[in-house]
This record gives structure tokens, sequence and C-alpha cells, in this order.
């Protein structure tokens, strides 16, 4: 990741200028940081492209408290799928239990350590990696099942995970190696 445009962007939603600042100082040298010092202006941010890639939430806020940010975010279909984490000087086991049935991903007490912050984005944001890559081999998998077998086979196999077997009349099925040379559309 050597260029800014190269770092994963997160998302620091606090109204707490000294805890922006030292999220900010812990997260900046890896990381883009956007910063919202509101719920209404993270919510605006976290629709705006580039999206962030994992949002760090305070609960205590004005207005708007963390978790109606969350709420608003998890129900919304274009930011339901960013990583929420709390970071927040909340610490009663309601409260986490809360935030993780709003659909947070992890929850970080204030005050916090800086390695524990790191460590845990870090972890967010390569369960984030693994979940893309495992969505891209998906694609590559469905697209060639469109171009090997006919449409019904590949509906019965992603509803069943299987093909019941059929006799056809006048069907041929040729797979070719053509010298190790192998392309997937």
């Amino acid at each position: 990741m050597g260029t800014n445009s190269d770092k994963r962007i997160i998302l620091l939603v606090d109204d707490t200028p000294a805890n922006i600042q030292m999220a900010n100082n812990i997260l900046k040298d890896t990381y883009t940081v956007k910063i919202a010092t509101s719920g209404a202006r993270a919510l605006d941010l976290a629709k705006a492209a580039p999206q962030p890639d994992l949002i760090l939430l305070d609960i205590v806020m004005p207005e708007m408290d963390g978790y109606e940010v969350c709420r608003r975010l998890k129900s919304d279909p274009v930011t339901s799928a960013i990583p929420i984490i709390f970071l927040t000087g909340k610490t009663d086991p309601e409260d986490e239990t809360k935030g993780f049935e709003l659909g947070a991903i992890d929850y970080i007490h204030k005050p916090f350590s800086p390695p524990v912050v790191q460590v845990r984005v870090r972890t967010q944001l390569t369960l984030l990696e693994a979940r893309e890559q495992l969505a891209a081999e998906k694609r590559k998998v469905d697209r060639l099942l469109d171009n090997v077998l006919p449409p019904p086979a590949v509906a019965e196999i992603k509803l069943t995970g299987g093909v019941v077997p059929r006799r056809f009349e006048n069907v041929a099925v040729l797979f070719c190696d053509l010298g190790g040379v192998y392309k997937l559309l």
C-alpha cells in the first residue's frame, strides 16, 4: 500500500476532539481516516464515495447516538456491509450486547489502548479482505457454471448443491485440455 489511494478507509465518528486526535494518531499512518463529529455527518460520509472500509463509532453523542447511527447504517443496503466497531466509554455488558445486536462486529472500551485498536482494526480489515476474495471466487465459479451447464442445472446446483442425473438425447459434452492452456471467462 504505497499511496494514500491504496490505503483502506476508516471512518472515525466521535464528538470529543481529544478522542478524535488520539484515534487518528493511532490510525493515520496505516489508513486513510475520515472524521465525523456527529451521527448525521457519519451517515453522509458512509454513503459518499469512496465508502469507508470500516467505521469506528462512539455511542454517546448529541442529537443522534451511536446506536441509532449503527441501526441506520445496517438498515440501508448501501451501507449495511460496512463493518462497525464501537469505540466507547459505555462499558456495561448490556451496552455491548445492544451494540452487537444492532450489527457491530466489535466493541472497544475507552480509554482505549493504541495496540488494541490497531490489532482489532487490522483483524476486521483482514476478515473483510477474505470476504471480498471469497466473493470474487464465487463470481468466477458462477461464470464457469453458466458457461458449462444449462441454466436449469445451474439453478439446481445453487439451490441444492447438486444435480439429479438426467438423460438427454442428442447431447455431447467435450472437455478438452489444449496443451495446458486454459482460460476462465
